[in-house]
């Protein structure tokens, strides 16, 4: 009797699409993208309607965006696959670094914000960390996260503005998790938490332990950006 070999299933190769309104700009970025290995290049497009169509013929792992521009709204693309096709992976490469964009982009459901003057080596570990199932934030722009969210939570509206709502990737959280994880992303410290919430400033600290522990983050911010992503923050 001839012996019977079993070959292990091939691993699919990831695939991307890259969208800006810049041809020139795509076509650069296909370079950077090609020269990932094990990576696939699915398309391009330079316009809001044509970028969807190749969402949906595709079904790309990963699509690469600019945040806005007259012919291609990266933040509508990024909502729009979130809510019909959330599996996919969306990180903005843009040049736009002003916290309005910024904010939108986390609460439309972004995996990752790089801004496109960064080496091509940075875009590759991006894409890469993106693509791993990890947030991926460009170091510049994290002061500007800490401030608006400390800005939203000086507004006075922080009891407002905190979504209860369980997301399928917070449901370890506890009803009180997510409240305490939701004034973290307002820039509360410690302290402050203790005294909105009345609880010790030690139970905060075992919350946020915990909530660090169940998210596999390693900071607050981190943790922050999650909860704008997941709008429970908003």
């Amino acid at each position: 009797m001839s012996e019977l070999s079993i070959q292990p299933p091939e691993k699919r190769t990831p695939t991307v699409a890259i969208f800006n309104s810049s041809a020139i700009v795509c076509k650069g970025m296909e370079f950077v993208v090609q020269s990932i290995e094990n990576l696939q290049l699915v398309g391009t497009a330079t316009s809001t309607v044509n970028a969807l169509a190749l969402v949906r013929r595709e079904n790309p792992d990963l699509v690469i965006t600019d945040v806005s521009s007259p012919a291609l709204d990266g933040i509508l693309i990024t909502q729009t696959i979130k809510d019909q096709l959330p599996s996919i992976k969306v990180l903005i490469l843009t040049s736009v670094a002003d916290d309005e964009h910024i904010f939108e982009a986390l609460w439309a459901g972004a995996d990752g914000y790089c801004l496109n003057d960064a080496s091509a080596e940075k875009v590759k570990n991006a894409v890469q960390s993106v693509l791993g199932g990890a947030m991926w934030l460009d170091s510049s722009i994290v002061p500007s996260i800490r401030k608006g969210a400390s800005d939203l939570g000086d507004s006075g509206l922080a009891k407002q503005s905190i979504n209860l709502r369980i997301d399928e990737d917070l449901a370890g959280l506890t009803g009180r998790e997510i409240e305490v994880l939701g004034l973290v992303a307002l820039g509360y410290s410690n302290s402050r938490i203790a005294t909105e919430l009345s609880i010790s400033f030690e139970t905060v600290k075992t919350h946020i332990r915990h909530i660090m522990r169940k998210l596999a983050v390693t900071d607050r911010t981190q943790a922050a950006v999650l909860a704008l992503k997941r709008r429970i923050v908003q």
